[in-house]
């Protein structure tokens, strides 16, 4: 069976590889004014935008526009998401994912066993909350060996971080506020 002109041409680029690289550049090489002057004329005469009204395609500034008009539906869909009780546990997730301390089970877990209240003071708050309104039970951890705890909200867990979690400083807070309650 005869071999086509093309199969060749395909089998002699592959038996000599370092020969194709060295006829193409000497092409390059000898006809790289002519190149240089073709492309030129090709961007002057609209190429770009005529190769795509040739191909159905759009100009880029409609192509722009569309692309910024798909980015705000889609930036709109995802806020709708985001207030959906789904949308916000992935919220939660990725937030937890990236504090990699405890998984979005894990904290299920501990939120259903503390019935969503605040360990420390018993303040209640939604299992996942977006940024508006009172936020979620922060996830308490030990900075040394960082081990989950429990579930604190914002205001019990400031306080131990302020106090940088020193049982004598928290101590001598309490002796001052039972000295000058009113």
């Amino acid at each position: 069976m005869a071999m086509t002109s093309a199969e060749r041409s395909r089998r002699y680029k592959e038996r000599h590889p370092e020969k194709r690289k060295e006829q193409s550049k000497a092409y390059h090489d000898r006809n790289r004014e002519q190149r240089n002057a073709d492309s030129r004329a090709w961007h002057a005469d609209g190429g770009k935008e005529k190769r795509r009204e040739q191909r159905g395609s759009v100009s880029v500034d409609e192509h722009l526009a569309r692309l910024a008009q798909k980015r705000e539906s889609h930036a709109a869909y995802m806020r709708e998401w985001y207030k959906t009780e789904h949308g916000r546990r992935a919220l939660v997730a990725n937030q937890l994912r990236k504090q990699k301390i405890i998984t979005i089970e894990e904290y299920d877990a501990a939120w259903d066993a503390q019935q969503g209240k605040c360990f420390m003071c018993g303040t209640f708050r939604e299992r996942y909350t977006v940024s508006s309104g009172p936020r979620r039970l922060a996830v308490d951890h030990c900075h040394k060996s960082g081990k989950f705890r429990k579930l604190l909200c914002d205001n019990c867990n400031r306080l131990l971080g302020f106090a940088r979690e020193n049982q004598a400083t928290l101590r001598a807070a309490i002796a001052y506020l039972d000295e000058h309650s009113v």
